[in-house]
């Protein structure tokens, strides 16, 4: 007969008591009497900015893209950006976060935070990117533009997600301290793919993408911020594009506020750009399906609208 002594460690007197997990929170139920206040307070937001000319969220410095989102890209929600290659999405990402007037993160899960300063260099200075790398300028003059790139971008913090995942509660703490007291504040995730990917869960990518998203709407309701999401396509929907063709979940699209589908044309002008058409292919704060023509210049990171 086995001494009592010898039972398994787990029933013992001194084990640990089991801890029961917290009961997850319920929705909330809202009689429309008691949603009065809230749109009234919303009317008395947007009159105020209206009236003082004030952007009632993070702007993408693309006047008709403004626009046609309604002023400024959705707060609390999320925004997908696809796009075919070449399209410079990242550099399109860069580039509304540098003009965004507020505060900015990037997580950046393939390009190396170095690089990405550079481009955001070779942008705000005018200076080509190739020449920022191939030894041609004096070390003081890349110090010189460097520093006034970070000076006119004192805004923009970059979250090395190459060298390590960066999980939901991380983010959502980085964005409340970045955020503090101002009114607006941009998150892009660059890319959803590659971030997933990175968790090491042992999930599909259809359950791990939908995992992640989920977690960035409830950040950005929890933030108050705006969420920037890069996504790949899927290669059946490389050439046409459109609302349906992020890779892996059909979620990438029904999560999202707004879907910006960048699609570049073959060849570059004279001009260095190449012409890239913006479709919003998704749009609950417009009409959806409007296409907007910009020009890209690589060498530049730089998009702006193309002249009528």
């Amino acid at each position: 007969m086995k001494d009592s002594s010898s039972r398994d460690s787990s029933t013992s007197d001194n084990a640990a008591p089991k801890v029961k997990p917290e009961p997850k929170p319920l929705p909330r139920l809202w009689p429309l009497q008691s949603l009065l206040g809230e749109v009234v307070n919303d009317a008395t937001e947007a009159h105020n900015a209206r009236r003082n000319n004030e952007p009632r969220g993070p702007i993408t410095g693309l006047k008709s893209l403004d626009r046609e989102i309604g002023g400024a890209i959705p707060k609390d929600a999320l925004t997908m950006i696809l796009g075919n290659t070449g399209a410079g999405k990242t550099a399109f990402a860069g580039q509304i976060c540098a003009h965004c007037a507020c505060p900015a993160v990037y997580l950046t899960t393939e390009m190396a935070p170095v690089e990405l300063l550079r481009r955001h260099t070779a942008r705000t200075t005018t200076t080509l990117l190739g020449k920022l790398k191939s030894g041609e300028l004096m070390p003081e003059q890349v110090s010189e533009l460097v520093g006034e790139t970070v000076r006119q971008l004192d805004h923009l913090s970059i979250i090395d997600g190459t060298t390590a995942y960066a999980p939901i509660r991380y983010l959502l703490e980085v964005m409340e301290t970045v955020k503090a007291d101002a009114k607006h504040a941009v998150l892009v995730i660059d890319s959803l793919h590659t971030w997933a990917r990175g968790s090491g869960v042992n999930l599909s990518e259809y359950e791990a993408l939908n995992d992640h998203l989920t977690g960035l709407g409830r950040l950005a309701k929890q933030a108050r911020c705006s969420v920037l999401i890069i996504c790949e396509q899927s290669r059946a929907a490389m050439d046409g594009g459109g609302v349906n063709s992020g890779a892996g979940s059909r979620f990438i699209e029904y999560s999202a506020d707004l879907v910006l589908d960048l699609k570049a044309e073959k060849g570059i002008k004279g001009s260095g750009e190449k012409s890239v058409t913006l479709t919003l292919a998704k749009n609950r704060h417009g009409a959806a399906g409007k296409p907007l023509e910009l020009e890209f210049n690589g060498a530049l990171q730089r998009f702006r609208e193309a002249e009528k």
